[in-house]
C-alpha cells in the first residue's frame, strides 16, 4: 500500500518539474516550444501507459481491449498533431487537411469514449457489489451530467455554430467537445468503482483514473474559458492550463503501473 502511495506522488513531482521548466522558459521568451513539447510528451506517456496496461492482460480479457482503445485514442491524436506541422502539411499536399484532421479527432474521441464506457462498466462485469441504492446512483449520475454540461456547454455550442457556418476546422472541435461531455459523465461510475474498492490495493488504479479524468475536465474547461476571454497568449495562463493536461496524462501512466503490478 505504501508503494502505491509513492507511485501516486510521482505525477505531482513530474508536474512540478514541468512547471519549473515552463517558468524558466517563459522568462527567456521560449515558452511556446516547451508547451508544444509538453503536449506531445504528455500524449506519448498517456499512450505508453494505456498499452502497458493492455498487454498486462490476456488477449481475451475484457480490460485488454479497453486499454487498447484508450491507447489508440492518444496515438490518433498524435497523428493529428503531426499534420499540424507546416512542413508535413506542405509535403502531403492535401487540399482538405481540415477534413482529415476532423476525421482523426472524431476517430480518437470515438475510441476514447468507448474505452471509458467499457471501464465504467468493468465493475458490473466483475460483479462488484454496490451498497448504494438505485436512487443514489442515478442522483450521482445526474450530478455528473450537470458538471459535464457546465464544462462543455459553451465550447460545444460555439464550435457547433462555427461548423454550421461551413468552417471545416470546427468539426474536429465539435467531436472533441462531444467526446469530452460523454467522458465526464462516465467519471461518476469510475468514482463509484474506486469507492467500492476502498481499503484494497485495487483502489489506487481506479482512484487515479478518476483523478486523471477530472484533470482532463478541468483542462478543457479552463482552455475553453481562456479562449473565450482571449487570454490564452498569456504565459502564466497557458502554463497553468497545461499543468492539468500533464497531470491527466501522468496520472494515467501511474494508474497503468498499478494495474500491471496488480494483475
Amino acid at each position: 500500500m505504501r508503494n502505491a502511495r509513492t507511485l501516486a506522488l510521482i505525477p505531482l513531482g513530474l508536474t512540478g518539474l514541468f512547471f519549473l521548466v515552463a517558468l524558466l522558459a517563459a522568462r527567456s521568451h521560449a515558452l511556446s516550444p516547451v508547451l508544444l513539447s509538453e503536449a506531445v510528451t504528455a500524449k506519448v506517456i498517456d499512450a505508453i501507459g494505456c498499452f502497458a496496461a493492455a498487454f498486462a492482460f490476456e488477449r481475451t480479457d475484457y480490460l485488454r481491449r479497453t486499454w487498447a482503445l484508450l491507447g489508440a485514442d492518444m496515438v490518433i491524436l498524435l497523428v493529428r498533431d503531426v499534420t499540424l506541422i507546416a512542413a508535413v502539411q506542405q509535403g502531403l499536399g492535401w487540399t482538405h487537411m481540415d477534413l482529415v484532421r476532423s476525421i482523426l479527432v472524431l476517430s480518437a474521441n470515438a475510441a476514447g469514449v468507448v474505452g471509458m464506457a467499457l471501464l465504467a462498466r468493468a465493475w458490473t462485469v466483475a460483479g462488484i457489489d454496490d451498497e448504494r441504492s438505485r436512487l443514489e446512483r442515478w442522483s450521482l449520475v445526474a450530478v455528473g451530467v450537470a458538471i459535464a454540461f457546465i464544462a462543455t456547454a459553451w465550447p460545444l455550442t460555439h464550435d457547433l455554430s462555427q461548423a454550421l457556418r461551413g468552417r471545416p476546422f470546427a468539426l474536429s472541435a465539435v467531436a472533441s467537445d462531444a467526446g469530452d461531455a460523454v467522458s465526464f459523465v462516465l467519471l461518476v461510475p469510475l468514482a463509484l468503482t474506486a469507492l467500492a474498492m476502498r481499503g484494497g490495493l485495487l483502489l489506487w488504479p481506479w482512484a487515479l483514473l478518476t483523478a486523471g479524468g477530472s484533470c482532463w475536465m478541468i483542462y478543457d474547461a479552463m482552455a475553453s474559458l481562456g479562449a473565450a476571454l482571449g487570454v490564452m497568449d498569456r504565459p502564466r495562463v497557458a502554463m497553468t492550463i497545461e499543468v492539468f493536461r500533464w497531470l491527466a496524462c501522468t496520472l494515467l501512466d501511474r494508474k497503468s503501473t498499478r494495474l500491471n503490478s496488480s494483475h
